[in-house]
């Protein structure tokens, strides 16, 4: 029957916890070997197993790719475990937990062997699914390991699979040393761009404290220049009278002394106490109302103090320096003076630090400042001015994302450093931004010590870590590649060499000694258990046969105490038994049964005592019988019972000795009954020995002497014939003449009646 026509049954055999089904096979897969329990579970004989491929156990739920797993990781040089579901001969199924191995001679593969444990409900429910997840393609197997295609492939493509730990370790110590310089490399980075933001707002501080200096010191000296103007008598009675000219008479012989002095033009506008323009200095303009958008002008008329600050005007924006003028006893207020720069006196201030500089406007800035509103935009934001800014510096501001300026403060950008303050009037409104571009010189002396600081960190930590790293492989192979070295090695020489009495170093405290006692506790259980399997064997091949070890085992060493305890057990009973038989048989009683129940050879031995002893009775009551036989004269019956041996042999004499006793017995009667008839020439003359030799010489010899002593009897009694046969003649004359004379008297008596 072929592989695929072969029955299916949906039940399972059962298997007890203390089965151990092995095999053996060649490297083709052909069975050579089976124990007894394999020969049970699968339910084919022995004789029928042996020689057969290992896939006739193959079941047809079980994947392709697992068996084909198995053979490839066997085949590989390694060993192989999972759980697998096989087929009896009868169709039924059972699920083992298989451990398959090459079996290695002088380093080659010479077969394989299998140990097969049962399987519990847990693990027979974990392969189910993962049989399906494997034909599904959900799952897939390697090397007797299930998982997902994708860890499948991770595990193939990652390199750690296929090295020792130390070459794990030393690779994984490099990874960390690259991984050490690359993270000190990126928190150098981290520290150095953090502090090029820090150099960038230090120098942006100092920009702006810079600027906040030069604009305070203006203010003041531009305020001293208002205060001294409205004290000036001219311009007191200029406002007192409502004439302006006066008062542009004393601004000019004011202003034209200071050109002269500082060589810097002064711009200066008088209010009145309306906060209507009274006069401006640079332009002849006067008389329009300016309390609607100028904040200290208004401020000055509230406060009758002077005022500072930035503001706008519809020009835009600019310094300005705002005194009250009073009249000359100080109790009326009059209006007030400011003096005013304009934004351009900022740009000439931060040239001479090499910076460039640039305003822009918010969009509610250009309520006021109606002059800017077509200037080039920014954003949502305007040039402050066309005229102030040089063109180059203004294109710089293109070529960067003012937005991402306004967020962040400050700027690295094409080359340089951008900068920004926000401008705020008088009134508290931020109307602008002050912009600062600067060459990159001054700030990459700054970040210059930040970098060498930053590259020595990371050299700094790199060195350390594989200064670090070498310590520790070094402290790993001293304490773990070491120990572990040693472990294997006495691991090698115990699987070569079977010696189980070597011991690990378990002194360490460590994880180490802990495996190394692990490992000595497992030797020592199966050293013990091997002795005492030894000692038992020992005693049973030496006749002791009450031999049982009560050592405490666990696991498969449970199993082989319990195995070997019951195999000695099972020894003493059936050797009991055959010595009862034999016993009996000495005693002469051949009709004892066994009842005794035993399995495999000792069934056979008890099977065979019992036949010995049935052959003995058969024999033996023929024997009886026959005897019964020739004792009543009786030589035709045989001993007919089977028997083999020295039992056959005498068997064969005894019907030998009847055959030949027989013989010369039918022979003895056959010369008898001739002699009977007369005959004395027959003889016996078969072959004989012994007693029948006597016998047939005896009875021969008799023949013989009767022969001759009838030959001198026939002599006389032909004498005595001849006188007889005259005798008789006489008589038969002397019987007719009675007859003549009874006749004559018959008739006589007839006439008479």
């Amino acid at each position: 029957m072929t592989q695929a026509n072969r029955p299916l049954i949906d039940e399972q055999v059962e298997i007890p916890d203390y089965y151990r089904i092995i095999s053996r096979t060649d490297l083709q897969g052909t069975i050579l070997e089976a124990n007894s329990e394999f020969i049970e579970v699968s339910g084919y004989p022995t004789d029928e197993i042996i020689g057969q491929p290992h896939n006739i156990l193959r079941h047809p739920d079980v994947p392709k790719a697992v068996f084909k797993d198995f053979w490839d990781t066997l085949k590989a040089g390694l060993s192989w475990t999972q759980i697998v579901k096989n087929r009896t001969k009868d169709g039924r199924h059972y699920w083992v937990k298989a451990n398959a191995a090459p079996i290695v001679e002088n380093g080659k593969s010479i077969g394989y062997i299998s140990v097969r444990t049962p399987a519990t409900k847990e693990e027979i429910a974990t392969a189910s699914a993962a049989y399906k997840g494997i034909n599904a393609g959900r799952l897939v197997i390697h090397r007797g390991k299930i998982q997902k295609p994708s860890s499948y492939r991770f595990d193939q493509l990652n390199p750690f699979n296929r090295m020792k730990i130390m070459s794990k370790l030393a690779v994984t110590g490099l990874i960390l040393v690259v991984l050490g310089f690359a993270i000190s490399a990126t928190l150098a980075e981290i520290d150095y761009l953090k502090a090029e933001d820090e150099n960038a707002q230090i120098r942006k501080e100092q920009i702006v404290r810079d600027l906040d200096n030069y604009v305070s010191k203006y203010e003041l000296v531009s305020l001293n220049t208002a205060i001294g103007l409205a004290a000036n008598p001219d311009v007191i009675r200029s406002l007192e009278s409502g004439d302006n000219r006066l008062a542009k008479k004393a601004l000019d012989e004011d202003f034209n002394l200071i050109k002269k002095v500082s060589g810097q033009t002064v711009r200066a506008h008088i209010h009145d106490a309306r906060g209507h323009s009274f006069l401006r200095s640079w332009r002849d303009k006067s008389g329009d109302d300016l309390k609607s958008f100028r904040y200290t002008v208004n401020q000055v008329r509230e406060r009758q103090t002077a005022v500072t600050g930035i503001e706008l005007g519809r020009a835009g924006a600019a310094i300005r320096s705002l005194s009250p003028i009073f009249s000359e006893d100080g109790s009326t207020f009059l209006g007030s003076v400011e003096i005013v720069s304009s934004i351009k006196s900022l740009v000439k201030f931060l040239q001479n630090d090499a910076i460039d500089y640039v305003s822009l406007f918010t969009p509610n800035a250009l309520d006021i400042a109606v002059k800017a509103k077509d200037n080039p935009k920014f954003g949502n934001l305007t040039l402050a001015s066309t005229t102030d800014f040089a063109p180059e510096t203004v294109e710089k501001l293109k070529a960067i994302d003012i937005n991402r300026l306004i967020d962040k403060g400050q700027l690295i950008a094409n080359g340089a450093f951008y900068a920004l303050k926000p401008i705020t009037d008088t009134n508290g409104d931020m109307i602008g931004y002050h912009i600062f571009i600067e060459d990159m010189a001054k700030l990459n002396g700054l970040n210059k010590a930040a970098a060498n600081a930053a590259i020595d960190s990371v050299v700094n930590v790199g060195v350390s870590m594989l200064a670090l790293i070498i310590i520790f492989l070094l402290l790993i192979k001293t304490n773990v590649i070491r120990p572990l070295k040693r472990i294997v090695d006495v691991m090698t020489h115990a699987t070569e060499s079977g010696d189980l009495s070597t011991r690990v170093d378990a002194s360490h405290k460590d994880e180490m000694g802990q495996l190394a006692e692990a490992y000595n506790n497992q030797m020592q259980s199966a050293q013990v258990s091997l002795g005492e399997a030894g000692r038992m064997m020992k005693d049973i091949s030496e006749g002791r046969l009450k031999t049982e070890t009560i050592i405490p085992m666990t696991g498969d060493y449970q199993v082989m105490k319990t195995n070997l305890n019951n195999a000695s057990k099972a020894l003493q009973e059936t050797f009991g038994e055959v010595r009862g038989i034999l016993k009996e048989i000495r005693a002469g009683n051949f009709n004892y049964e066994t009842h005794h129940q035993t399995r495999g050879d000792f069934s056979d031995a008890m099977k065979d005592a019992q036949a010995a002893m049935t052959i003995l009775k058969g024999v033996f009551y023929e024997v009886n019988e026959l005897m019964s036989q020739v004792a009543e004269g009786f030589f035709g019956r045989r001993i007919t019972s089977k028997a083999e041996g020295e039992i056959q042999e005498l068997k064969d004499n005894i019907n030998a000795s009847l055959d030949k006793l027989e013989s010369i017995i039918q022979q003895t009667t056959q010369v008898m009954i001739a002699q009977g008839t007369g005959d004395l020439r027959a003889r016996i003359d078969m072959e004989t020995d012994g007693t029948l030799a006597v016998l047939k010489a005896g009875i021969n010899s008799s023949i013989t002497n009767i022969g001759s002593l009838l030959s001198q009897s026939t002599y006389s009694i032909k004498k005595l014939s001849d006188g007889t046969i005259k005798i008789s003649n006489d008589i038969s004359d002397l019987s007719a003449r009675t007859q003549q004379q009874a006749a004559s008297l018959e008739e006589t008596a007839a006439s008479m009646e």
